[in-house]
């Protein structure tokens, strides 16, 4: 604003001498809220309090209602935020702009969306043709002509390759890509939709409705029917109850989540439950019913919608009023328009003029206004001598972090330069810099200066806070609780031991393959890379390899092997093995691995083959947490040339394995156990892999290898981007890749029992 009245200028300051006298410490202060509403004079927007007056002088050409003390107002063609005192905190200069919502505000500058913080820096650079506001910690956008969603660091949660797609809602997203309709979570895993039409775009109480052949059903968040397509109009379901329209296509009852009617087809039209109440019509007249199907205020009004706070909005003879639960009309006078309350107060209109009443039916504010808003609590900002901190990260004061560093960022507001400031992390100081403003932007009021970085946490709660001085104070900002659960008991790295397994030439020549000692090697070599990387950057505080292959992997060296690994394997470190060879079961009965001088035919497997049974026994003696990896089944054909397809036989053995390992294995332990097919198909290596599906599967997951699935749907090895490849994530990424390259002809089975996900690769940094 160019300009103040009189008024004005006496309000602020008067404003600002009870401030400085409730706050004697000389810290910034805030006043307690205020009501605050966006009204019109003639031409201008201004703002007025709950006795309409001018809090701030008409000046805008529009002007949004407050949220989070911040208002978006429009100023000779541009947007910028204001405060409670009508003071310009961030510069109009958008080409659009949008309410705060959980600390960010979407924003458009030179035709591109991005999105702001209060303090008016950009916290996701403006890069999309249209945002959402985010839902559920996700925002819809729009690039390149296809939707997605981007999380509140502004990474890219879900990839932009959707036609259509919608808010996230109850935890869901309805997408469409192909014209193929269907719901994905925050992971982009898909949850298919039945045979259908059309679905809801958002869950209400765990069901959405879904359309087909014209009629209406609901599906649950898995997608599946709950109540089968029958009826030929419904509402969401609110109080366990929806309302629909009969299969007679004549009248409109309540059904609860099995679909039986709990009110009957009765009523002309419904609409859903609010506050144990629903609008329903008969004879043409709107009234309200209980749960229970009772009149508790008899059909009267041309219209009604659903109770809020006790009142409902209602129309009768055209104009509009309030009725509360009792079937009392608040008011005595009818309006052309009601707004809904909010903070108490209603905006009304009288003709060509708005005012509000307050839940009695009185005027509070006359209708004089040529247009108003609701009203909202604002605190008024006053930037006194001493530094004003606004946390930026974290959003929240109690936190967990799962890994040692954690990122804050604070700005710092103040009328004189910033001299220096504090991190202090368990009431130690972590980081203390004498700093003038490198950062700083100077704004109408002030200095903003943002200070963001890193410290690294302790285990359990840590205590983090920043102190700041400028010239004339100190001040410090919340303290932020973060509780660091590191993925081991103990701040010592745990260490990896690695036995990999490959045998593809046997002393037995006819049980021969191609590449499963390559799939050894290359797993290997993985980890050995790992091994190479900064002490600092590594998830394991060593790493042991050893590899055994073909003529190496006797089953006496595999055995002796294991046996020396159980022996230096402590409780907090993790033992990997990995085999790749022909599984079989004996004359026995018992599942075995053929290693390189195991005698020919199934007779003698338990003479010098490798026991699974001896095997799940040792992995029972570990202390620490075992991984395996199993690339073994039978071989369809032996002696197949070398530039042809191999197939590997099919893996019945699978369900053997792990009726072994939840015999074996005691409660306490964890399983992590994978392999590559199912009961009932066969395992594939192919020339252009060198490798099985299986393990090619693997590798591609460390080098992050772009695949996509039968649906064109993008296979993320790290979804979360948080550059580690989790247990969990290596099980979803094998079993996604290995069917689509072996055209769904294999599919990988795994088995977690008692385990958590665990992280046991670092990407490297692109």
């Amino acid at each position: 604003m160019k300009t103040n009245t009189l008024f004005n200028l006496l309000f602020r300051f008067n404003l600002y001498i009870v401030i400085a006298l409730l706050w004697a410490n000389n810290s910034f202060a805030q006043t307690s809220s205020i009501l605050i509403a966006p009204a019109k004079d003639a031409n201008k927007w201004g703002y007025i309090d709950q006795a309409g007056k001018w809090l701030v002088k008409p000046t805008y050409q529009f002007a949004n209602e407050f949220s989070e003390n911040l208002a978006a107002v429009q100023l000779n063609n541009k947007w910028g935020y204001i405060d409670a005192t009508g003071q310009m905190t961030i510069d109009a200069q958008y080409e659009d702009a949008y309410n705060f919502v959980n600390g960010f505000a979407r924003a458009r500058k030179n035709n591109l969306w991005g999105y702001i913080n209060s303090g008016g820096q950009w916290i996701i650079e403006p890069q999309f043709d249209s945002a959402n506001d985010f839902s559920e910690g996700m925002a819809l956008v729009l690039k390149n002509g296809h939707y997605g969603f981007i999380n509140e660091q502004g990474n890219v949660a879900v990839p932009l390759h959707f036609d259509e797609a919608f808010d996230f809602a109850e935890g869901l997203a309805l997408v469409s890509e192909n014209k193929e309709w269907q719901y994905i979570d925050r992971n982009s895993n898909i949850v298919p939709l039945p045979e259908c039409d059309h679905a809801s775009s958002y869950f209400s109480e765990g069901l959405a409705v879904v359309s087909k052949n014209n009629t209406y059903g609901y599906v649950n968040n898995k997608g599946k029917w709950v109540i089968n397509p029958q009826y030929k109009a419904v509402g969401p379901f609110s109080q366990y109850l929806a309302s629909v329209l009969s299969p007679d296509k004549k009248r409109y009852g309540f059904i609860n989540t099995k679909g039986d009617f709990i009110i009957p087809p009765i009523y002309e039209a419904a609409n859903h439950f609010s506050e144990n109440l629903a609008a329903v019509s008969e004879n043409g007249q709107f009234g309200y019913i209980n749960t229970k199907g009772e009149w508790v205020i008899p059909p009267q009004f041309e219209n009604a919608e659903p109770f809020k706070n006790n009142l409902a909005k209602v129309q009768i003879d055209g104009k509009y009023n309030f009725v509360d639960a009792n079937g009392k009309i608040i008011s005595p006078q009818n309006f052309n328009w009601v707004f809904e309350f909010s903070e108490g107060l209603a905006a009304v209109q009288v003709n060509s003029k708005y005012g509000y009443i307050n839940p009695n039916g009185t005027y509070t504010i006359q209708p004089t206004y040529a247009a108003c808003g609701s009203f909202q609590k604002a605190k008024p900002y006053i930037y006194a001598e001493t530094p004003i901190i606004e946390t930026l990260q974290p959003t929240s004061k109690n936190i967990e972090a799962k890994t040692a560093d954690f990122i804050y960022s604070y700005n710092v507001i103040s009328v004189s330069d910033i001299i220096d400031y504090t991190i202090v992390v368990n009431n130690n100081i972590y980081e203390e810099l004498n700093k003038k403003g490198t950062t700083t932007t100077i704004k109408k009021n002030g200095k903003t200066t943002n200070i963001s970085g890193s410290v690294k946490l302790k285990e359990g709660n840590n205590v983090v806070y920043i102190k700041v001085s400028n010239q004339n104070a100190t001040n410090q900002s919340q303290p932020i609780i973060i509780n660091y659960k590191p993925t081991f008991a103990n701040n010592k790295k745990p260490n990896l031991y690695i036995l990999t397994v490959g045998i593809a030439e046997f002393l037995d020549t006819n049980y021969n393959i191609n590449y499963a000692d390559n799939d050894a090697i290359d797993i290997s070599k993985m980890f050995l890379e790992q091994r190479n990387m900064p002490e600092d950057q590594r998830i394991f505080g060593d790493i042991t390899v050893e590899t055994l292959t073909n003529e190496e992997a006797t089953r006496e060296n595999i055995q002796k092997t294991i046996l020396n690994m159980k022996k230096i394997v402590s409780k907090n470190d993790i033992f990997l093995f990995f085999i790749s060879t022909h599984g079989e079961i004996g004359s026995d009965n018992q599942f075995y691995l053929r290693v390189y001088n195991t005698d020919p035919g199934l007779e003698l497997l338990s003479v010098n083959g490798l026991s699974n049974q001896w095997l799940v026994e040792r992995i029972n003696e570990f202390d620490g947490t075992v991984i395996q990896l199993m690339d073994a089944c039978h071989s369809a054909k032996a002696g197949m040339e070398k530039d042809l397809t191999a197939m590997k036989a099919g893996m019945s053995e699978t369900d053997m394995v792990v009726r072994d390992l939840q015999a074996t294995l005691s409660g306490g332990k964890g399983v992590y156990f994978y392999a590559s097919s199912n009961s009932k198909q066969l395992s594939q290596e192919r020339h252009e892999w060198q490798n099985g599906a299986f393990t090619e599967a693997i590798i591609g997951c460390f080098n992050q290898k772009e695949y996509t699935d039968f649906k064109n749907k993008p296979v993320i090895a790290d979804p979360n981007h948080d550059g580690f490849i989790y247990t969990d994530e290596l099980e979803s990424y094998i079993s996604s890749v290995v069917k689509k390259i072996t055209n769904g002809e294999q599919n990988p089975r795994s088995h977690l029992k008692n385990a958590e996900p665990i992280p046991i690769f670092v990407l490297p940094k692109k």
